[in-house]
Parts: structure tokens; C-alpha cells; sequence
């Protein structure tokens, strides 16, 4: 199943859904450069907090939120 999302709406209606992950960073004991799996990633909002430490994995159904994924981590 692929879901075609609205990557603009996305930002701007569910911006709270990262928002609520943000802490989950903090919960992380694994040392730095671990792999940590991001699943149901969307824009990468979320992942990029993990990348700053981690070795990201994102997944998600939808193939256009990943591409805005990769593009988030590589800024």
C-alpha cells in the first residue's frame, strides 16, 4: 500500500506529530553512532533529531514524504 500524501498540508496540519516524539530523543541510551529505525518517518521532521547522533533509518508508505525525508537530513 502506497498513501500519497500532501507533503506541504503535512507540514502545516501535523506538525504537532513530531512534536510529541521530540522527547523520545532524550529516552535513547544507545551510544552515538547507532542505527536507530525510524518508522513511519513522513517528512523526516523527527529523524533529524535522530541523525544528529544516530545513523537514521526511515520508513514510511509513502515514497514522496521519503524523498522530503532525505532532502531534511542532508541540510
Amino acid at each position: 500500500m502506497n498513501i500519497n500524501w500532501d507533503a506541504k498540508g503535512y507540514k502545516e496540519n501535523f506538525s504537532f506529530v513530531h512534536e510529541y516524539g521530540e522527547d523520545v530523543v532524550s529516552l535513547l541510551k544507545s551510544p552515538k553512532g547507532a542505527a536507530v529505525l525510524d518508522l513511519g518517518c513522513g517528512n523526516g521532521a523527527l529523524s533529524v533529531n535522530f541523525w544528529k547522533s544516530y545513523k537514521v533509518i526511515g520508513m514510511d508508505a509513502s515514497e514522496a514524504m521519503l524523498e522530503i525525508a532525505k532532502h531534511n537530513i542532508r541540510i
